[in-house]
């Protein structure tokens, strides 16, 4: 029998689903929509209570057993639950791949997130709790704080864990409550973990380890504000140019470990430094600086970045959800979550997508005309799940890199925007004011990784087709570019954009998707090829 401090604890855990906007009415229209994979056993009678829970609140839910479980049989899910018992070790085995590489909002039920977050060297449950308020990382949230111990859900970044090991499958009054935290995870999607231990969770430094970590220390305060550290960071760029030039660099070598290379002049690393002072964290688990993407990505400020803050999307309105369904109705996007791989030519560029390991390749075929100052290159690799290059173009020093990035958000907003607007990280609103031509204007962001979360994309749709024929692409209060489209075709079961036009803002010009292919076969060194594997294509 549940005592009233617990009914109490419960009640203010519903007051989590208020603060990420899931109301009652909005929170089953979200369910039907979701994509929810169940890493479990359907065998054990605890996956087989969740499945129950989860099915029994409208949610679509599929079962991978444990012993299937990898990152590209996930890909594609909104969310992924975790069933994974102690009797299962994970050993040296990290099922769901590199923490960084993993983008799926999930939900560790039990003991296992301890487990997951020891094998890749994040602060577990109990670590966290531990922490005092002002040393906990920015993506790190209780919610509630005041809940009983066993109901309390502690996150870091898009990894939720929930509860504390219950022997037995969920009680009653906890299905509602479990319900609500897989529906709030959805909301974390662009988030992730950014304080971890630098070696596994529980190990001992290795003796390098700490002679760097008593370096660092050597050129600061041991506890520092994160005033002080970024001062002293401040300070040994300054000295980059001076008689201890040679120490300073070591010394940030040894402090932001892999931000930039040896050899980096002054003026890049204060480039570097004034562009992410915002968004960079003292991490004191690893005694380091890191970035905290999420608020470098939005330009604000990571010490005001936290708790539900970081979450994306808020309660859609009715008329919103109704029009955004039309369109992916119209576009094929019921589809989406089959599409494992594509290609297309994207003017003279050609563009390989492996949606399910997360990589995009672009070989560019284009020549550059006598006297302009673009720079050449051949081929840029993307990861998208931890949005950072593989490969880049363009170079060496001081001549320019060029990312994949870049043509990865062009894809995204140009050629499957209209498919997207249902997903969660994406946000859509009606505009009224600025209906045109019997035109409902639409208001969309994409806070998805590797997205630009500033960027507010108008898309102006037919209400009787759901078709979209032109759409805006705002940052701030401008139009950066608009988007008419000409001609679509279709790709397997999608209809996306083959003639395009760019007619206002820079750099007006035709577009052409050329040759769309629904799940080709892509060459195993997709991620790694330095050099062009394909040929130019014949027009």
């Amino acid at each position: 029998m549940v005592d009233l401090s617990r009914m109490l604890g419960l009640a203010r855990c519903w007051l989590f689903g208020l603060l990420v906007g899931l109301a009652a009415a909005q929170q089953a229209a979200v369910a039907r929509r979701l994509n929810v994979w169940l890493v479990g056993d359907e065998q054990s009678a605890r996956s087989q209570a969740l499945l129950a829970t989860l099915r029994g609140a409208g949610l679509q839910v599929r079962v991978l057993h444990r012993a299937d479980c990898t990152p590209e049989a996930l890909r594609t899910a909104h969310v992924v639950v975790v069933d994974w018992p102690a009797t299962d070790p994970l050993g040296p085995r990290l099922p769901l791949g590199p923490y960084e590489r993993w983008d799926r909002p999930t939900v560790f039920v039990g003991s296992c997130g301890a487990r997951f977050a020891e094998s890749w060297g994040l602060p577990t449950p109990t670590t966290m709790a531990a922490m005092a308020a002002a040393d906990r990382g920015p993506e790190m949230q209780a919610f509630p704080p005041t809940a009983p111990a066993r109901s309390v859900v502690w996150r870091q970044g898009n990894l939720v864990h929930f509860d504390d090991d219950p022997a037995e499958p969920l009680a009653e009054s906890e299905r509602a409550w479990f319900v609500q935290t897989v529906l709030a995870a959805t909301t974390f999607v662009s988030d992730r973990p950014i304080f971890a231990h630098g070696v596994p969770a529980g190990a001992e430094p290795s003796p390098t380890e700490r002679e760097r970590r008593q370096r660092v220390y050597a050129g600061m305060p041991r506890d520092p504000t994160p005033a002080q550290a970024a001062e002293a960071l401040r300070q040994a760029i300054e000295r980059l140019d001076g008689p201890e030039a040679k120490v300073a660099e070591a010394w940030l070598v040894d402090a932001v470990p892999g931000s930039q290379p040896l050899g980096t002049s002054r003026n890049n690393w204060r480039n570097w430094f004034r562009s992410r002072l915002a968004a960079l964290v003292w991490d004191p688990l690893s005694v380091r600086w890191r970035v905290d993407e999420l608020a470098f990505w939005r330009q604000v400020e990571s010490s005001g970045l936290r708790g539900d803050a970081r979450a994306e999307g808020a309660p859609e309105d009715a008329a919103a959800a109704a029009l955004a369904a039309k369109v992916v109705q119209r576009h094929g996007g019921a589809a989406f979550g089959d599409l494992k791989t594509f290609s297309c030519w994207l003017g003279e560029r050609f563009c390989q997508w492996d949606r399910r390991a997360g990589v995009l390749r672009v070989e560019n075929f284009a020549e550059i005309p006598a006297g302009n100052l673009a720079t050449p290159w051949e081929v840029a690799v993307f990861d998208t799940t931890a949005d950072a290059d593989l490969v880049r173009g363009g170079g060496p020093e001081p001549r320019p890199f060029v990312s994949a990035r870049g043509t990865y958000r062009e894809l995204v907003e140009q050629l499957f925007l209209p498919v997207l607007l249902l997903e969660p990280g994406v946000t859509v609103r009606r505009a009224p004011d600025e209906d045109t031509d019997g035109k409902q204007a639409l208001h969309v962001r994409l806070m998805l990784r590797g997205m630009d979360p500033k960027a507010l994309h108008v898309l102006f749709v037919d209400p009787a087709t759901g078709a979209v024929d032109f759409h805006h692409r705002v940052v701030g209060a401008r139009v950066q570019r608009g988007f008419r489209i000409d001609a679509t075709a279709a790709c397997g079961p999608l209809l996306l954009p083959a003639e395009a036009r760019i007619e206002q803002g820079r750099n007006r010009r035709p577009i052409t998707f050329a040759e769309a292919k629904w799940n080709p076969e892509l060459p195993a060194d997709l991620a790694t090829a330095t050099g062009r594997r394909a040929t130019p294509r014949d027009k």
